[in-house]
């Protein structure tokens, strides 16, 4: 729901249809291959294979064969012919994860490919035509790319047509609440435990944490969490003990006006002391708007906005 990723969603809505050249950068753990999966299943190429390479995963000697394939007797071993990754992907999407990792001899050759929508395998005489749309990623700032060598210039405005860049956890935790849950639905499947749920001061220490392994790890703690809970309710001791030691609705103030530094603060005070009262009255909603000195509509509308279930 955070406003920078609404606008992602709004720019892969637009781009999927067409057959631009995507690169998608982000930390490790933020989500670029399911960026990818979800540009090709908006596309005109999602009954085609959608077709991830990850660029650091494979030797070197070895990358070339994999990424183009090879004839039968192109080198010792070659007992058979094998086409590539990228004419497997022929009229789908090639997925470039780690695209920096890829060396500069192969770069050279996988432009020429791009230029010429043919490949020849390797030992192959016979020039093949393929018709790919291609994704890549990597966890490097595009502003680092060219500076550092990493890729060719050339190779990098082909393949960065569209740019996407998916922020850090870090940098919208509006979110992190949401995507919690959603991992505990998916664990309390695979673990078949019901009903289970976060207390507040387990969200509060979700919210304040750095997640420097972004969603990834945060998928991670809830499987962890809901693994080791013995009760419907997700505890703080259930956390490991980084986060544990994280203190909660820590606040960076340089980026706020003394008026929404006063609003958080407010709201954060609603909401504790609202879970206060729910837990004294064993979450009796006419007991809590008397205590509180508010009407139950009142008091059903500050459980809605601060997404309390009683």
């Amino acid at each position: 729901k955070s406003d920078v990723m609404l606008q992602i969603f709004k720019l892969i809505e637009t781009v999927a249809p067409t057959d631009v050249n995507i690169l998608i950068t982000g930390e490790s753990g933020t989500g670029k291959e399911l960026i990818a999966r979800s540009i090709h299943a908006r596309s005109k190429r999602q009954a085609k294979p959608f077709v991830p390479m990850n660029c650091g995963a494979l030797p070197e000697n070895l990358f070339e064969s994999e990424l183009f394939g090879y004839e039968k007797g192109a080198f010792t071993g070659a007992d058979q012919t094998k086409i590539g990754l990228f004419e497997y992907a022929n009229k789908g999407t090639f997925f470039l994860d780690e695209v920096c990792e890829m060396n500069h001899s192969v770069q050279t050759k996988f432009l020429r490919v791009l230029q010429e929508r043919e490949l020849r395998r390797l030992g192959g005489h016979i020039q093949i035509p393929v018709n790919v749309r291609i994704i890549s990623a990597t966890n490097r700032s595009p502003d680092t790319i060219l500076d550092d060598d990493s890729l060719r210039a050339d190779l990098y405005y082909r393949l960065n047509v569209v740019h996407i860049h998916i922020p850090p956890l870090r940098e919208r935790k509006g979110d992190i609440q949401l995507l919690a849950a959603h991992f505990l639905k998916k664990a309390m499947v695979t673990t078949n435990k019901k009903k289970l749920q976060f207390a507040a001061e387990t969200i509060s220490l979700l919210e304040s944490y750095n997640w420097p392994g972004n969603v990834r790890e945060l998928e991670n703690v809830v499987e962890r969490s809901v693994a080791l809970c013995n009760d419907i309710i997700i505890l703080p001791a259930d956390l490991p003990i980084q986060l544990q030691q994280v203190e909660p609705n820590h606040e960076r103030f340089d980026s706020m006006s003394f008026k929404q530094a006063r609003s958080k603060v407010i709201e954060k005070v609603e909401k504790r002391f609202l879970v206060f009262l729910l837990r004294k009255h064993r979450g009796n909603i006419t007991r809590v708007a008397e205590e509180a000195e508010m009407t139950r509509r009142n008091a059903y509308r500050l459980l809605q906005k601060h997404s309390i279930n009683p």
